[in-house]
């Protein structure tokens, strides 16, 4: 739950209403504030917080993904079945620097994760959202 303050604090997430009802009163969250939640939850376990020394990496990969959720929506809403590609979030240390982008993969295709990354966390936006 307190994540959840903190980023409807951040401004991170969308409130119906008013931001700060009150006490006693409930926030009231729109449909997608869940979808950004999960994108957000997932980033945060993997460390990627925006309390971040540098907040870049948090805002391009949590705007990447957000984007990535829409198409990942519009493509449901188009198709009862599964597209058979799914998107993923990629996030590579190479250096002192960050390299964030989101990937749609089609079935049987392999990860694109740089060669010279320290290190990559990947996710997969279509199963999280699901």
């Amino acid at each position: 739950m307190e994540r959840v303050r903190h980023w409807t604090r951040e401004g991170l997430l969308p409130v119906l209403g008013d931001r700060y009802p009150g006490t006693g009163r409930k926030r009231l969250y729109p449909g997608e504030a869940l979808t950004t939640a999960r994108i957000l939850n997932a980033l945060a376990e993997y460390g990627i917080g925006i309390g971040s020394t540098t907040r870049h990496p948090f805002l391009t990969a949590f705007a990447l993904a957000t984007e990535a959720a829409t198409k990942i929506e519009e493509e449901r809403k188009l198709s009862k079945k599964k597209s058979g590609v799914a998107y993923y979030l990629s996030i590579s240390s190479v250096g002192p620097s960050q390299l964030v982008d989101v990937h749609p993969l089609k079935e049987g295709e392999g990860l694109p994760i740089s060669k010279t990354a320290i290190s990559t966390i990947v996710i997969n936006l279509t199963a999280l959202l699901q």
